[in-house]
């Protein structure tokens, strides 16, 4: 009798720790369409001692229309329009771009891995992410801060922070 409760009770205890292990397995499921919002507004990073960054999201239907442009003593360096859409299938946002000093367009990839952090993946690394040559990674630090780094083969080229100037 004493071993048919000692067997009831580990089977019980090993189901409830089974339920326990798949709860912390299971990641609860990022909304990318609230999360993207966090991006609107325009955002500026002033670099050294005389250029400047800038970032303008507005919300164009469901989607986004970013105006960038890079100031260098006061005079116009680069600019590029982008269009952001959300792609369903793959739950990240599609982001075309044209600088101004190329007609080709370039695609990347938008994701939020957190709450606060999402990154910029290229079209050429799409088909294996997380050995992605090139990443950009953002993390909201507040809703008026960001922080851009950029990674090249897993290593720091640079980070950024940028200030909402204006909602």
């Amino acid at each position: 009798m004493k071993k048919l409760i000692l067997a009831a009770l580990i089977a019980l205890l090993l189901i409830i720790n089974s339920f326990g292990i798949q709860a912390q397995n299971q990641k609860p499921k990022l909304n990318q369409i609230e999360l993207m919002k966090q991006w609107i507004g325009s955002w500026k990073n002033e670099s050294g001692k005389d250029s400047t960054f800038i970032y303008d999201f507005k919300p164009f239907n469901k989607a986004y229309e970013v105006y960038y442009e890079v100031n260098v003593k006061g005079i116009k360096a680069s600019t590029a329009k982008k269009l952001i859409g959300y792609d369903k299938k793959n739950d990240a946002y599609t982001e075309a771009i044209i600088l101004d000093d190329n007609p080709e367009m370039l695609f990347t990839s938008i994701r939020f891995k957190s709450a606060h952090t999402c990154e910029i993946i290229g079209s050429e690394d799409l088909v294996n992410p997380k050995n992605a040559r090139e990443v950009r990674r953002i993390e909201f630090k507040s809703p008026g801060s960001l922080i851009w780094t950029h990674l090249l083969n897993n290593k720091v080229l640079s980070a950024a922070t940028f200030k909402k100037i204006k909602k």
